[in-house]
C-alpha cells in the first residue's frame, strides 16, 4: 500500500514521525487495546518507519513475533534502526513485500495491524473491487478463523480540530478538497475513516467494531507537539496555496505564520482535538 519508491523514503516520513511522538502516550494506549496476546504472531503492514511494529512487539514476550512488511526498503531499514523500549519483547522480522500480494499461507496470523495506509488508494469508497477492499481480503486471507484485523485510519478533514474561524475552517476544507482532486484525482480519498466498517464487510470480515481515540491538547504544548504542528500548518501552506479566495488567504497566513502576533500555537487560549479512528474486523 506504500506508493514511495522503494529505497528512498517518502515526502510524508518526517512529519509522520513528529506526529507520532507527539501522541506517543495515546498510540500506547491503542496498542495495549488491541485484541491479541503476548504471545501472538503478528503482521504490521504496511509497516512504514517501524513506529507501530515496535509498540506492538513491546508488550509481547520473546516466544511471539512480529513481521514487519513494507514495499520501501528505506522504511525497512527505519524498522531496523527502531529503538526499543522493552529488548526483552517480541523479535520483529522486517520483510521486503506488496501488501496486496502477500508472500504468506493461509490463516498465517494471530493478528494484523493495517495503519494510516488505505487513504492512499485509488477510491477506496467505492465497490468492492477497489485497491483498499482487495487489499483488506488479502489481509483477512493470512488471518487464522476467528482472529481480528486491526486498521488505524482517519478522517482528513475531520482529523487535527484546530481553533480556525469558522468560515475560514469552511473554506480550508474546500481548498484541502481541490488539492487533492489536482494531486491524486479523487478528494472523496480524504474521507476513508468514515467508510473503515463498511469496507471491512465488503472485504468478507463477519464482525467489524469500530473505535474512535481523540487525543486534547491546549497551550503551552511541549517541544515536541509544537514541532509537529508547526510541520502540519507549514505542509497545510503548501496544500491550500491557490486554492483560497485572498482575504481568507490573508487570515489564513496570519494564523500560520510564526513569529506573527496572530499565530495559532502562542494564542493562550490554544486547544485541539486530534480524531483517529480504529476498526477492528473479525474473520469468522
Amino acid at each position: 500500500m506504500s506508493q514511495s519508491k522503494p529505497d528512498t523514503l517518502p515526502e510524508y516520513a518526517t512529519l509522520m514521525a513528529a506526529y507520532h511522538e507527539a501522541h506517543r502516550a495515546e498510540f500506547e494506549t491503542m496498542i495495549r487495546d488491541l485484541p491479541y496476546s503476548a504471545t501472538s504472531r503478528v503482521l504490521d503492514v504496511p509497516c512504514g518507519d517501524g513506529f507501530y511494529s515496535a509498540l506492538l512487539a513491546d508488550r509481547m514476550e520473546p516466544d511471539g513475533e512480529v513481521i514487519a512488511l513494507d514495499v520501501s526498503r528505506a522504511f525497512l531499514d527505519e524498522v531496523e534502526a527502531q529503538p526499543r523500549a522493552n529488548p526483552k519483547g517480541a523479535p520483529i522480522r522486517t520483510l521486503e513485500g506488496d501488501a496486496m500480494r502477500l508472500p504468506f499461507d493461509d490463516g498465517s496470523f494471530d493478528f494484523v495491524w493495517c495503519a494510516q495506509s488505505l487513504i492512499s488508494l485509488a477510491k477506496p469508497w467505492q465497490a468492492a473491487s477497489s485497491d483498499a477492499v482487495a487489499a483488506l481480503a488479502e489481509a483477512r486471507r493470512v488471518l487464522r478463523d476467528g482472529a481480528t484485523l486491526g486498521v488505524l485510519e482517519h478522517d482528513e478533514l475531520h482529523h487535527l480540530l484546530l481553533p480556525w474561524p469558522t468560515k475560514l475552517e469552511l473554506a480550508l476544507q474546500q481548498a484541502l478538497r481541490a488539492d487533492f482532486r489536482r494531486t491524486k484525482g479523487a478528494p472523496e480519498q480524504l474521507e476513508v475513516g468514515r467508510h473503515l466498517r463498511s469496507m471491512c464487510a465488503r472485504a468478507g470480515f463477519s464482525k467489524v467494531d469500530r473505535v474512535t481515540y481523540v487525543t486534547d491538547r491546549q497551550w503551552p504544548l511541549s517541544d515536541g507537539e509544537r514541532r509537529f504542528l508547526e510541520m502540519y500548518l507549514a505542509q497545510l501552506r503548501n496544500r491550500v496555496e491557490g486554492h483560497l479566495e485572498a482575504s481568507r488567504a490573508g487570515e489564513f497566513d496570519r494564523l500560520t505564520t510564526p513569529g506573527s502576533s496572530d499565530f495559532l500555537l502562542d494564542q493562550p487560549e490554544f486547544e485541539m482535538a486530534c480524531l483517529d479512528v480504529v476498526c477492528l474486523a473479525r474473520k469468522s
